[in-house]
């Protein structure tokens, strides 16, 4: 029985060469973040089968300039403002919406880690649809029931919003071994269908499923 996986997958990476024009309005303080979408759509004929892509498409680039000092600090209002602006511009994509959360997440992390502004950052978004025989693997229940619960104003990273419902964070989360963390019931309800990080795809211990 064939059915259709549908992921965002974002690759983000500063550039090892600073930018060569800034517009001559642009502040040295302010990086570039150059966004590039693009669409992929394959098949996977069977269970042990390759992906097959049958169409690669270039949708589109959007650039970004954004204050380096302003956007890292956390929580602000400015940061916030960022993340609507990059949401904004990914509703006129075809990345579902309920991915948006996960992929500003990751360009946020990468642009807390950035040191100079004169170094642009790639982002490359895939809208990736496949249609395949492949299951996903749940993570076993011990597993699940054995997650770390802290209280949010303990964790040294600022995180504002699940990455998987886009929710505000009470004052407790769900922490993964790879430290990246949840609301409980999101997370918890993640594994239960697929044993990866939604973040970083470590992978946690997984139940064996029958053969069909």
């Amino acid at each position: 029985m064939e059915f259709t996986e549908k992921e965002t997958v974002m690759n983000a990476v500063q550039e090892s060469v600073p930018c060569a024009d800034r517009g001559g309005e642009v502040a040295d303080n302010y990086i570039l973040l150059k966004f590039s979408l693009y669409k992929y759509i394959g098949c996977c004929p069977g269970p042990e089968s390759p992906i097959r892509w049958d169409s690669q498409t270039h949708q589109g680039e959007k650039d970004f300039w954004v204050d380096l000092a302003g956007i890292k600090q956390m929580p602000s209002a400015y940061r916030s403002r960022c993340r609507r602006s990059f949401s904004d511009y990914l509703s006129t994509t075809n990345v579902p919406e309920d991915q948006h959360a996960l992929a500003i997440q990751m360009l946020l992390e990468l642009v807390d880690e950035a040191v100079n502004p004169d170094l642009p950052i790639n982002v490359e978004i895939f809208d990736v649809t496949v249609h395949n025989r492949r299951r996903t693997i749940p993570a076993t229940r011990e597993s699940i029931e054995g997650l770390e619960r802290v209280r949010l104003d303990l964790l040294e990273e600022d995180g504002e919003t699940c990455a998987i419902c886009w929710g505000v964070y009470d004052q407790l989360v769900t922490r993964l071994p790879c430290s990246h963390y949840f609301h409980g019931e999101c997370i918890c309800g993640w594994l239960q269908i697929n044993h990866v990080c939604p973040m970083c795809r470590f992978a946690m211990p997984t139940e064996e499923l029958p053969s069909t």
